[in-house]
């Protein structure tokens, strides 16, 4: 169920699954291994934020889903507090 939620704030391609950023997808990978429930799509997406300008890594704060492996990263191996959850994901 907790799958579906998340998918329920993204975009879906024709098999119903997230769609494929080019980077690989964990929450489209999650959603093959599950049994999703079918959610209907919410009203009015909220949007990313404009501008992302970082030339190496394709950000969009909308399709985070929350496993903070990118915040323990930054903590545990660079020893920084530099970037955090807030605003991200659905």
């Amino acid at each position: 169920v907790l799958v579906s939620l998340y998918m329920a704030d993204h975009k879906l391609d024709d098999e119903g699954l997230p769609v494929e950023t080019g980077n690989g997808n964990d929450l489209r990978a999650w959603a093959k291994d599950c049994s999703t429930l079918k959610l209907d799509p919410v009203n009015a997406p909220r949007v990313a934020r404009p501008g992302d300008t970082n030339p190496y890594i394709n950000f969009d704060p909308e399709l985070c889903v929350l496993c903070a492996r990118c915040t323990r990263y930054c903590d545990e191996i660079e020893a920084v507090n530099a970037i955090t959850l807030t605003n991200r994901g659905s």
